[in-house]
Parts: structure tokens; sequence; C-alpha cells
């Protein structure tokens, strides 16, 4: 469990299925890599595009 804005959230959703969510975040900025590591957080399988390949 969480603390979030006031109440205790679960970490992950309990009403997801046994199969695992997929994202791709097309960027690997500051604010991708974030949003990245939230979903990774949350349980999704996460794919982060970059421009340049050594990233």
């Amino acid at each position: 469990m969480t603390r979030a804005w006031g109440r205790e959230t679960p970490a992950v959703s309990q009403h997801r299925t046994a199969d695992v969510a997929r994202a791709a975040v097309c960027s690997a900025g500051s604010w991708g890599t974030a949003v990245a590591k939230i979903l990774g957080d949350a349980g999704a399988d996460v794919t982060v595009h970059a421009r340049r390949p050594a990233v």
C-alpha cells in the first residue's frame, strides 16, 4: 500500500487480470524516464524508445 493524497491506495490496481499491461514510452529524456518508471512500478512491461541508440 502507498499513501497518495491523504488516503491509502494499493500499489497495483486490484482490477487487473493475469495479463501484464504493456506500454511504450517515446522519449528517453527526463520526462519519459519518469513516466516509464511510474508505469514499471505499477507492473507494466515498459519499452523506452530513444532517438540515439547509445541511450
